[in-house]
């Protein structure tokens, strides 16, 4: 079975000029297949891939790692890994069959043609070039026209709704935030009037709020120019928002494909049923099942037989952590109208509890969480650590035992495991250095759920789940009080990440952890965490269990990061398109710090700090308005805004 995206009969959007019956198709790809060679074997990639895009529509590709979704865009432009090699069949965009073309057709083609836009635009940027001279190598047409070219390059950057375009022009990309830097990528592939647009994980790694502006940017843009795009995403919310059709691969092959809100309300292959089984939801609170691949293969339908796993917070325990009027200033010197990046930040983490710590990107929660592990000076606050006293301000003024109480699991394991050391080192290290009693190896692995066999491998030799596990192996190996997990669920799969939060789950309860979990998904936060602080600028807005945090009654800003959250089955229509992603460079020095963005402001908030509202017993927001008010903006967890 070949499946091709070809009819839509439940297109959300319409676009000018669209031919429904796909005569001037943009893509098209017949049985291709692309494998690699390793020694003296073939291994195929993509096998038998056959699909049609017409102009003006957008195709998603989704599936887990290694089924073959970046294989596939970069065939679109005629781009293949080193060893890769076409097996069988063609790739044709705008009737060029890419990888018939010579070298000098193909440069042009990417000119003319076909862009793309990387999962992370900060590291496609060259960071010692001006924003203007990036866009220009991109304005062949008005190549030696430098008035033209500057005026054009501005014209893009305000396409993108990029803040003061003029300004932004002569300044290099270190000088922009994540969400910014997205839009200049956006609008570099936009330089050239591409036909098709590519896009690979482009919200990956984003903060919800920026997430559903770059969005909302690129179906204004996919709308006004009528380019067929397609994007590449394990975020089923995003392909559910974006896309017009779908293509689901497993192992380099298609499964199904069709139009999207066709196939995601009614998924025939057991894969999809799981992927979409595996999605954490805000409306449904809990743990989703993992992806059972024994069963899809053997035919059996897994999904059925299993069901969201709902967490118990721990009962009466005594904290492991106490984190009192915590304050950090990156600033060397006061700065008139600006306050401390950090200021009077106070939480607990119990034993065996997990809290959460959620806020856009530049809120202060990875600048805390460094600061608790010692690896961040602060002045002013206490960490005070269960049988530890207060905590000196830095790791090398504590002693060797409050150090291993202490352990961190990484974002990305890849980076945080040395590629040349064995799962046994890894493991091992922290074991030896803090003179662990009954601890193994063997043990650790078997803690997180991996075979004993594994000590054997390279971290190249592992799934980006397993070397996770990994990472969270060597933490617990330590036996510490408390554990701070930085995003460490972000780059996982859907399918990956509901079996690591399981883990998580187990650890809290079986050893009685304490965890510190830091995220930006809160659709994550809801499946695991039993108590949420909500940070904006450094400040606590919010804290409350997560039944509150997700209730009736919540911060504006809490709000906020609630309605931007894209999930399945969303009305994306109704949601607000009008979302202000850009936070200010630093908090004002008086005042909410969120006065600038919020909709109930008025005078007394720019220049005295909010109060706290005791909502109930352990449920406090920080602001000048009252509960009713508060309530009167609020909708507990999104609810109404579900069509499936």
């Amino acid at each position: 079975m070949t499946p091709e995206t070809t009819t839509s009969n439940s297109r959300r959007r319409s676009v000018q000029g669209l031919d429904e019956d796909f005569a001037d198709s943009v893509v098209q790809i017949q049985n291709l297949g692309i494998s690699y060679r390793t020694g003296n074997r073939e291994i195929p990639v993509l096998k038998d891939i056959t699909l049609r895009l017409g102009r003006g529509r957008v195709l998603g590709l989704v599936g887990e790692s290694g089924s073959g979704k970046s294989t596939l865009a970069g065939a679109l432009l005629g781009s293949l890994r080193a060893g890769s090699f076409v097996a069988t069949g063609t790739a044709s965009v705008s009737g060029q069959d890419v990888f018939a073309l010579r070298p000098k057709q193909l440069r042009q083609f990417r000119i003319r043609e076909v862009a793309m836009v990387p999962q992370n635009a900060g590291s496609a940027l060259t960071p010692t070039m001006k924003i203007h001279e990036q866009i220009a190598e991109a304005l062949h047409s008005l190549k030696g026209n430098k008035a033209a070219q500057r005026q054009r390059a501005e014209d893009l950057l305000r396409l993108v709704r990029l803040p003061n375009p003029s300004q932004a022009l002569d300044r290099y990309p270190h000088q922009f935030s994540g969400g910014q830097q997205q839009r200049i990528g956006i609008a570099v592939a936009l330089a050239a009037d591409p036909t098709l647009l590519v896009l690979d994980e482009p919200t990956t790694g984003l903060d919800v709020v920026t997430q559903a502006a770059i969005l909302n940017l690129l179906t204004e843009l996919q709308d006004s120019l009528g380019m067929s795009m397609v994007i590449v995403s394990h975020d089923l919310g995003v392909i559910d928002k974006m896309c017009t059709d779908v293509a689901v691969l497993r192992r380099g092959e298609i499964v199904e494909a069709g139009a999207t809100r066709e196939v995601l309300e009614n998924p025939r292959h057991a894969y999809t049923r799981g992927l979409l089984a595996s999605v954490p939801r805000i409306d449904v609170p809990g743990i989703p099942p993992s992806m059972d691949h024994a069963a899809i293969d053997a035919g059996i339908d897994s999904v059925q037989d299993q069901n969201v796993y709902r967490r118990t917070a721990p009962g009466m325990s005594q904290p492991v952590l106490t984190v009192e009027s915590l304050s950090i200033d990156y600033r060397r010197k006061h700065v008139p109208g600006t306050g401390a990046t950090v200021k009077d930040v106070s939480f607990m983490v119990n034993a065996g509890e997990v809290v959460a710590l959620v806020g856009e990107s530049g809120s202060g929660k990875s600048s805390i969480a460094n600061a608790i592990a010692g690896l961040q000076k602060t002045v002013g606050g206490r960490i005070v650590l269960a049988n530890g006293g207060e905590l000196a301000k830095t790791v090398s003024g504590r002693p060797k035992n409050l150090r291993q109480a202490i352990q961190l699991i990484f974002q990305n394991a890849d980076t945080s495991l040395n590629p040349r050391h064995t799962v046994r080192t890894a493991v091992q290290r922290p074991i030896n250095l803090f003179g662990v009693k009954d601890a193994s190896v063997q043990q650790s692995l078997a803690d997180v759920d991996l075979p004993a066999g594994f000590a054997q491998r390279l971290p190249g030799q592992l799934s980006g789940g397993q070397r996770q596990r990994v990472g969270i192996a060597r933490a617990v190996a330590a036996a510490p009080a408390l554990v701070l997990a930085d995003e460490v669920v972000s780059a996982l799969d859907v399918s990956v990440q509901s079996s690591i939060l399981r883990l998580m789950d187990n650890l809290s309860r079986e050893k009685s952890l304490g965890f510190l979990f830091i995220t930006h998904d809160l659709a994550v936060v809801r499946a695991i965490a039993d108590r949420v602080v909500v940070l904006y600028l450094g400040r606590v807005v919010e804290e409350g269990t997560v039944e509150e945090i997700f209730g009736f009654v919540s911060h504006p800003y809490t709000r906020l990061l609630l309605d931007s959250v894209i999930e399945l089955g969303d009305n994306h229509e109704a949601k607000t398109k009008d979302i202000q992603d850009e936070i200010p460079a630093a908090p004002p020095e008086h005042g909410c710090p969120f006065a600038s963005r919020c909709p109930l402001v008025r005078d007394v908030c720019h220049t005295v700090a909010p109060p706290t509202i005791a909502v109930s017993a352990g449920h406090n927001i920080q602001c000048h308005a009252d509960v009713a008010e508060l309530a009167g903006t609020s909708t507990p967890a999104l609810e109404g805004n579900r069509t499936c």
